[in-house]
């Protein structure tokens, strides 16, 4: 809160509205100790509590008994698009944190959720986030889970929603703690909307190769810091439009076969965004996999053994180029030899029209020189000395 403006929205005891830009547009901050719940929507004005921190928990955020966390905020005003409807829960060091299946109950306005530090004892259950509907961007950072049903993001909706600043469709999960060094499978299986996931430092000593398959639409994958150190080949099948994949920090057991990604990711169009090490072979310890593809492993030439085409020095030749050029060639000779045809019947006919007037021509010198000479019956020839223009001259 250092270098905020305090204003004067309204709030409920415990609560303070801060204004962190001076546009008024703030966020409502809410310490989990000074504050009797639920959280009432009508102590809140001027503006609404569009954006909301509840920090320093150690508790349980109930559903209904005592009382519920949050009262009201299904009548939640016109939301401002300059940010998005958000909330942030902090727990204080070390503070415990207990959800319930109906503890957002009412949340469904919200776009972006945090839940920051927290030991979470109540774990994520079945369908813990169906009461919210969707979400643009949903984060956990650090703490711990006791439990992580595969079910648990089953009725919310992560996507890419158009209607806040900054378009996201993501889940993040980050340094926390799970209560297993796999993912629950099925765990991403409802979100067929997700665009980018990030599970970095969750201690993974394995990456299933079905748990992105439903994830079609996935543009991001980030798995860095995390122990294992081999992923399936088929992991990525697909994802048609991943553009990026990030395994900083990940150790790899390096071997033709494990860094397949290194070619993959080339022929593919989606970029591996930083390194990633081996930790064997001894040689290569510490040293990335790309390096070690490169000098161990035969790269094969994508141009090649895919079957698009054929290599002429760096140029890449694709079949269907190579037939469309056939084409081409193929019609430019056709048009040529048609060209050479027109041309040399032209050149015959006149040959033959300039013969016929050659011919003509004499004929009628003869004619003029048998009168001249007293053939004719005594006839003068005619003062013109043209030929008679007629038929068969």
């Amino acid at each position: 809160m250092c270098g905020a403006v305090m204003v004067n929205g309204a709030a409920q005891s415990g609560c303070t509205y801060v204004d962190t830009d001076g546009s008024a547009r703030g966020v409502y901050e809410c310490d989990y100790p000074s504050v009797s719940l639920p959280l009432s929507y009508s102590s809140f004005s001027s503006p609404i509590p569009q954006r909301m921190k509840i920090y320093n928990v150690h508790g349980q955020l109930p559903a209904s008994n005592p009382t519920s966390t949050f009262s009201g905020f299904s009548g939640m005003g016109t939301l401002d698009p300059d940010y998005p409807a958000s909330l942030e829960i902090r727990c204080s060091t070390g503070g415990t944190l207990l959800l319930f299946s109906g503890t957002f109950t009412g949340m469904s306005y919200l776009q972006e959720l945090s839940i920051i530090n927290c030991v979470i004892s109540s774990g994520f259950t079945s369908s813990a986030f169906s009461a919210i509907g969707s979400l643009n961007y949903f984060l956990v950072y650090g703490g711990s889970l006791t439990t992580l049903a595969n079910d648990a993001f089953t009725g919310l909706d992560i996507q890419k929603l158009t209607t806040v600043p900054d378009p996201k469709g993501e889940l993040a999960m980050i340094g926390v703690t799970l209560p297993s060094t796999t993912l629950p499978q099925g765990l991403l299986y409802s979100q067929t909307n997700l665009v980018s996931v990030v599970l970095d430092n969750l201690g993974l000593t394995a990456v299933r190769a079905d748990d992105f398959s439903q994830n079609t639409l996935l543009e991001k994958i980030s798995l860095q810091y995390n122990a294992f150190t081999e992923i399936s080949s088929t992991i990525f099948d697909g994802l048609d439009l991943l553009l990026s994949v990030n395994l900083m920090g990940t150790e790899w057991n390096c071997s033709c076969e494990n860094i397949w990604i290194v070619n993959t990711a080339n022929a593919s169009g989606y970029e591996i965004e930083t390194g990633y090490t081996c930790t064997t072979p001894a040689l290569y310890e510490k040293r990335t996999g790309k390096e070690y593809y490169i000098k161990e492993c035969e790269i094969p030439d994508p141009c090649i053994s895919e079957g698009k085409g054929f290599r002429w020095g760096v140029e890449c030749f694709i079949l269907y180029n190579i037939i469309a050029y056939a084409v081409l060639l193929f019609t430019l000779i056709i048009g040529a030899l048609a060209l050479a045809i027109v041309c040399h019947v032209r050149r015959d006919l006149i040959t033959d029209r300039e013969r016929l007037m050659k011919k003509r021509n004499i004929a009628w010198m003869k004619v003029q020189q048998a009168l001249l000479h007293g053939g004719g019956g005594g006839q003068r020839p005619p003062a013109s000395t043209a030929p008679p223009m007629r038929k068969g001259w």
